[in-house]
């Protein structure tokens, strides 16, 4: 009897959910760009704290922050090019 307003609803709520998670993507993007330059850039320049490429905190952020950024990106393709 109502279906049809159910319907609505439904795909109302799937597309606000699809740009919950497309917003949420491509927050992660843009912190784990922020991190990426936090990183890299005093390692750069040489000046600062984190600039010192034996600390091995230093690496371990990049790692993880390179990690975590590659995989959200390789699931955002996946969701965008394949069916």
């Amino acid at each position: 009897m109502n279906s049809g307003i159910f319907d609505v609803l439904q795909s109302c709520f799937g597309y606000i959910g699809s740009l919950v998670i497309q917003f949420g993507i491509y927050a992660v993007y843009g912190v784990g760009a922020y991190y990426l330059i936090k990183i890299i850039y005093p390692i750069a320049v040489g000046k600062g704290e984190g600039s010192d490429l034996s600390d091995r905190k230093i690496w371990n952020r990049f790692v993880v922050t390179t990690a975590l950024w590659f995989t959200v990106s390789l699931y955002h393709a996946k969701c965008v090019w394949l069916p």
